[in-house]
């Protein structure tokens, strides 16, 4: 009976390496086995993007989701340890807005909302929250990410 209860709790180690692929509550259980000194690292900004080429809205989606997997891969490269979040909203002055969603660094980035129409400009919001990277490494991480993803398509102003 012994070594049957050893060899099960064996079994389900976590190794941390290891890329999880569950719901959003199991990321939290891996709160409790960090140090209690861990602060999260937040980052907030908010930028103009003016669109060279005007963004259509059956691209939109491809954007925001090409910058949130450029901050994830940034995050994974950074040893992150755990995603609070990552959210954003792209608003455009038609009032027409996309929210993204972004709870670990293999999920599925979850978006809302779409563009009525082609945006000329746009003003895009981005929060993150997550631990293990040094908050002074996000600004340059995030806005390199989005810079990527908007390509020579986009001017954007960052205001912190």
């Amino acid at each position: 009976m012994s070594h049957h209860e050893h060899h099960h709790e064996h079994e389900h180690v976590h190794d941390h390496e290891h890329e999880h692929d569950h719901d959003h509550d199991h990321a939290h259980e891996h709160l409790s086995y960090m140090s209690p000194g861990v602060e999260p690292a937040v980052f907030a900004a908010q930028a103009s993007v003016v669109f060279t080429t005007p963004l259509q809205p059956a691209t939109a989606d491809s954007l925001v989701e090409r910058f949130l997997s450029r901050v994830a891969e940034g995050l994974s490269a950074a040893h992150c340890l755990l995603v609070g979040h990552i959210k954003g909203t792209l608003v455009t002055p038609s009032g027409d807005a996309l929210g993204l969603h972004l709870t670990s660094l293999d999920g599925r980035p979850h978006i809302d909302g779409s563009l009525g129409s082609a945006a000329h400009e746009a003003t895009f919001t981005v929060n993150v929250i997550v631990f293990g990277v040094a908050e002074s490494a996000l600004p340059h991480l995030v806005t390199e990410a989005w810079e990527a993803a908007s390509g020579a398509h986009a001017t954007t102003t960052w205001r912190n």
